[in-house]
């Protein structure tokens, strides 16, 4: 579960609470042909309180989908942990003027360790609906464990 605040430098008026389920399976136990690979889900719902315009979307539904490949191990210098992944995402409003419209993306990318624990991820979001409302999105993280 998470609340997150109204941002109102950008003009939000409203709080969210929503709920999250995600998880996990390796697809290596069940297809051992498949080396290294994982299948990822998650299933989320967010509930908007607060102020809004007349029409506005107050709950929403989304659920992904990713499928990774790891093709190197975590010691190989500069690309540890070379994983391609492949990433279906969508969002449905339950309310609103936008009431059942899903929107769809598909994000193909990598992810890699440039040292032990310090990773790059580069995506690329294609919104593949029927009325696209976004051009791609470029997406690059830098992830720092410890």
């Amino acid at each position: 579960m998470r609340v997150s605040p109204p941002n109102k430098g950008i003009g939000q008026t409203q709080t969210t609470l929503g709920y999250y389920i995600a998880g996990w399976q390796d697809m290596h136990e069940i297809l051992p042909a498949l080396g290294r690979c994982g299948l990822y889900f998650s299933l989320e719902y967010d509930n908007l309180q607060g102020p809004a315009k007349a029409g506005a979307t107050r709950n929403s539904v989304s659920y992904d989908v990713s499928l990774a490949e790891t093709w190197t191990s975590p010691t190989v210098s500069v690309v540890g942990n070379f994983t391609t992944f492949l990433e279906a995402y969508a969002t449905t409003p339950l309310d609103g003027t936008a009431n059942g419209k899903t929107s769809f993306w598909l994000t193909p990318g990598v992810r890699f360790w440039i040292v032990p624990k310090n990773s790059f991820t580069f995506g690329v979001d294609f919104e593949v609906s029927h009325y696209p409302t976004s051009p791609e999105i470029y997406r690059v993280n830098y992830i720092l464990n410890f």
